[in-house]
């Protein structure tokens, strides 16, 4: 007889052979199902098969990690390298290029920002200048990018800021299609602050 006073169907017992009996939840009634061992208690054991899974499920969950820490690691990165180019592009645009009132001075200055804007890389990079960020970053448009793609906070919003100074760069240096070199110093001057402004404003979005 069984410990719940009924006769087990034997068929049903050997599929649990090996089971461990405990006790039952302490209750005014019992009640027993047919063909179920509600009384036994059985540990999964698992097979090869079962590692195996166990395996891959923890191996993803590794690399799960392993990409968000890089991905973390990579927005941050890129993100700091641009917050170092846009403000050195400001201070170009928003003081250097205010001084004085040579055209020709405040042109260098807005290629300066035109280098870090765009990186060695760049269509309109042109070395013979110089490079004031040059070991600061990959250029603040591609390093913005990198850091809108790595989820990096604000770095969208900067980009559109920084592709706005971009656009207004180019026009004051003539490299827009249909414009022509700024020449009057009272013009490029006031043009480079709102250029200088756009910075300003990138640099806040990545606060």
């Amino acid at each position: 007889m069984s410990p719940l006073g009924e006769d087990p169907d034997t068929g049903v017992l050997t599929f649990f052979a090996g089971c461990a009996a405990v006790p039952a939840a302490t209750r005014d009634y019992a009640f027993v199902t047919p063909g179920k061992n509600n009384a036994h208690q059985c540990g999964h054991h698992d097979g090869p098969r079962g590692k195996t899974v166990r395996g891959l499920v923890a191996g993803a969950i590794v690399l799960a990690l392993i990409a968000f820490v890089t991905g973390a690691a990579t927005a941050e990165s890129s993100a700091d390298a641009a917050k170092k180019q846009l403000q050195t592009a400001m201070f170009h645009a928003g003081e250097l290029a205010q001084r004085g009132n040579v055209a020709a001075t405040s042109l260098m200055h807005l290629q300066h920002v035109m280098n870090c804007l765009e990186g060695s890389g760049g269509m309109n990079f042109r070395a013979a200048v110089g490079n004031p960020c040059q070991g600061q970053g990959n250029g603040i448009v591609n390093d913005l990018r990198a850091a809108a793609a790595a989820g990096a906070k604000g770095a969208a919003r900067a980009a559109r800021y920084a592709r706005a100074a971009h656009d207004m760069t180019a026009t004051v240096l003539g490299y827009t299609k249909g414009s022509a070199t700024f020449t009057e110093v009272d013009a490029i001057q006031p043009w480079a602050k709102t250029i200088a402004t756009q910075f300003k404003l990138a640099l806040d979005a990545l606060q």
